[in-house]
């Protein structure tokens, strides 16, 4: 049974696939390996293997993560990029900001306030994507394209935000023919934000495309995707 580095390997390869087939290089899509309920020890083959961004969606698991990566890597471990990739509660923004790199999950006014407020206390900023809802799932976070601009527009008062591009999640279904348009629509989004010419807005990431919809969210525009089971294998 392959391990994680020979996971990782496979998944590059259709990355780079994919980037070609949308007339991209590899070296233009960035990886986050999801390591939600995933063990340090695996983390570490990932890193060893030449991975260094994670996504994590439970904040309450990057403490220890974190700490037992810096015991096997020491200084090392400073480098590598988290992403809080899931759902945000204002009253556990503190935390997240605390341990994370970037938030690709920022849906409402109300969350961005509170972010920026505590990273005032610090003078500190942290990239922020804002996360739409193309999937049509309920219960699934996200703005509407059509609100995405009005929510990058207040976002660009705010000092210690970086809105470095949107994120999304596919419809949850193998069909392309569902997949590419919801995709698109989310390109589509960030170019018309982009013609906003907000400070401190840019729309240089789309973070499209899982596990199972990756190759397709690449050649619709993605240039960062999301994918834990290809890497890790079934969660614990």
């Amino acid at each position: 049974m392959p391990g994680v580095a020979e996971r990782l390997a496979a998944v590059r390869e259709r990355i780079e696939r994919a980037a070609v087939r949308s007339g991209r290089t590899a070296e233009q899509i960035r990886l986050v390996a999801v390591s939600k309920f995933q063990p340090a020890t695996l983390i570490a083959e990932a890193v060893k293997a030449g991975q260094v961004e994670f996504g994590e969606n439970r904040f309450q698991e990057v403490p220890g993560k974190q700490a037992e990566l810096a015991n096997y890597f020491g200084e090392r471990a400073d480098s590598l990029i988290w992403h809080f990739i899931g759902q945000l509660q204002t009253n556990k923004a503190r935390k997240v900001v605390s341990h994370f790199d970037v938030i690709q999950s920022v849906d409402r006014l109300q969350l961005a306030q509170k972010l920026d407020t505590i990273l005032a206390e610090s003078g500190h900023t942290i990239d922020i994507l804002l996360q739409v809802n193309v999937s049509g799932a309920e219960g699934q976070g996200g703005v509407t394209t059509d609100d995405a601009p009005e929510l990058a527009r207040a976002c660009a008062e705010f000092r210690h935000l970086q809105v470095r591009g949107l994120m999304a999640i596919g419809p949850l279904t193998e069909e392309e023919k569902r997949l590419r348009p919801a995709f698109a629509e989310v390109r589509a989004c960030a170019e018309r934000i982009n013609e906003l010419h907000l400070p401190g807005v840019t729309m240089e990431l789309l973070s499209m495309g899982m596990s199972g919809d990756y190759e397709i969210a690449i050649e619709e525009g993605a240039n960062l995707v999301r994918i834990g089971t290809a890497i890790f294998g079934s969660r614990s």
